[in-house]
């Protein structure tokens, strides 16, 4: 591999786009992805409303490092971009792990779009409003201190999210023979 970057890590709070950017990130530099909560259900056999319902958050917590630790130690034979939990940064240990292994990016939103974007998709910690703003604000500034860049994608498309951090990737850490996909910087 070109580049010494060989996994991209996507953090940020729930509705700000990693799943869906992530895909579309790992599609345009041909890497491989992967959503660390499917990655978590498969391995758990079980959905994360399940895992809450029956075992409560710090198991689901547990089950979340543990699958991260599993990912993150694999060696890599190409790049792989990373769609965290939008809680899985709380972790010190987490943190501390994707420090050495990986480049973090945090994916912002405002509040409020993170909200409309969530509210009829049923998620364990987004039943009410004024819990969903307390977790957001006591989140946020941990997502910033863990990434090393940051694409708010408030107003942006998945399209051009994606395109945003394909071109800083470029920028900033990847050699040109990391990838196969045409060079095409613009957003938009």
């Amino acid at each position: 591999m070109a580049s010494a970057v060989s996994v991209v890590a996507l953090t940020g709070f729930m509705g700000s786009g990693k799943t869906t950017v992530g895909g579309l990130v790992a599609e345009r530099l041909g890497w491989s992805f992967i959503d660390s909560d499917d990655a978590l259900q498969e391995a758990a056999g079980k959905s994360i409303d399940r895992i809450f319902r029956e075992e409560g958050e710090e198991a689901f917590r547990r089950l979340e490092r543990k699958t991260l630790e599993s990912i993150l130690g694999e060696p890599k034979q190409h790049g792989l971009i990373l769609a965290l939990g939008g809680g899985a940064v709380m972790s010190p240990s987490v943190r501390e792990t994707l420090k050495r292994v990986s480049y973090v990016i945090q994916l912002d939103i405002d509040p409020e779009v993170a909200w409309r974007r969530t509210r009829d998709h049923y998620r364990p910690l987004a039943q009410s409003r004024d819990e969903f703003g307390r977790m957001f604000r006591d989140r946020r500034k941990t997502y910033a201190l863990a990434a090393q860049h940051s694409v708010n994608t408030t107003t942006l498309s998945e399209h051009d999210a994606a395109q945003s951090i394909v071109a800083h990737l470029r920028r900033a850490v990847l050699q040109p023979e990391t990838t196969g996909a045409p060079e095409n910087d613009e957003v938009g």
